[in-house]
């Protein structure tokens, strides 16, 4: 539905998307995200402004915008260095996992980051440090941002098991096969492609 809403406001602007609106455009999976805003993003340093259900960002340059089935959306590095610079340590390690899925490389998002000076880089790099493509959404990304943040093991991701039956089973986290952890739940707050 938010994807929806972000492609027929970007029909009457000129302005590229940015932030989670482009987050929307390129399927990535966010934690907690804020779907009341449309955001836009300009290339000018400064002037951005702020209304009722849009918000227009500046200093997205132009080599950091892409076009996406039409539409002008700022790259997936540039959008999950965004997002993640705007929220916890836990939606940052949610988006740069799926940026990490869909093939962005750690060097391409630590690459972005340099390119501008943004409030919270700090938790861009503690969760570029993490971020992990294994994670299979932004709920495993939430579970293993806890483990980290209580200074917990880290745990592999997505390992296999062959079991005695002959099927084999993948968990979500597993510390040195011999502990197995799975999550199942936070339905809510999480926004999955469709």
């Amino acid at each position: 539905m938010y994807r929806l809403k972000v492609v027929a406001a970007a029909q009457d602007s000129d302005t590229p998307l940015s932030i989670e609106s482009a987050a929307a455009i390129h399927g990535l999976d966010l934690l907690h995200p804020d779907r009341r805003t449309v955001h836009f993003a300009t290339s000018k340093s400064g002037g951005g402004r702020r209304m009722a259900t849009r918000h227009i960002h500046s200093g997205l340059p132009h080599d950091a915008i892409v076009e996406v089935d039409g539409v002008a959306v700022s790259t997936i590095a540039r959008t999950a260095v965004d997002v993640a610079a705007g929220g916890t340590f836990e939606q940052a390690l949610a988006v740069l996992d799926s940026a990490r899925r869909v093939g962005v490389s750690t060097d391409e998002i630590g690459d972005e980051l340099g390119r501008h000076r943004i409030r919270g880089c700090a938790v861009v790099t503690a969760a570029l440090r993490y971020c992990d493509p294994r994670s299979a959404n932004a709920g495993e990304s939430w579970g293993r941002a806890q483990m980290i943040t209580a200074g917990l093991p880290v745990p592999e991701l997505q390992t296999r098991f062959d079991l005695r039956d002959g099927s084999v089973a993948f968990t979500d986290y597993e510390w040195d096969r011999r502990l197995v952890g799975e999550f199942d739940g936070l339905r809510v707050g999480l926004s999955v492609p469709r």
